[in-house]
């Protein structure tokens, strides 16, 4: 990938899963596995809202700078910047 928007462990991740696509599916095994269904407390932060942001080009770079110095991806950035701000208004 040349995308430098992205930390290296979401390369990686982007470029096993293309791998794994590009392998092929055997869709019988697929459809012969059981459902998972997930307790609603399954994920630590809990399974959340997704809300869209517009930005500016450049505080997009600047979030994702700020994202890999830190080893975060940009959505735990964004989490942490939003829990300060609530927390210094309440």
């Amino acid at each position: 990938m040349t995308d430098d928007h992205f930390i290296p462990d979401e390369v990686a991740q982007f470029e096993a899963d293309a791998a794994e696509a590009e392998a092929g599916y055997n869709v019988e095994f697929l459809r012969s596995r059981p459902t998972v269904i997930y307790p609603e407390n399954w994920h630590p932060e809990g399974w959340g809202q997704i809300v869209q942001l517009r930005y500016p080009r450049d505080r997009v770079d600047a979030l994702d700078r700020l994202a890999r110095a830190t080893g975060k991806t940009r959505s735990q950035a964004l989490r942490e910047a939003t829990d300060a701000y609530l927390s210094a208004a309440a």
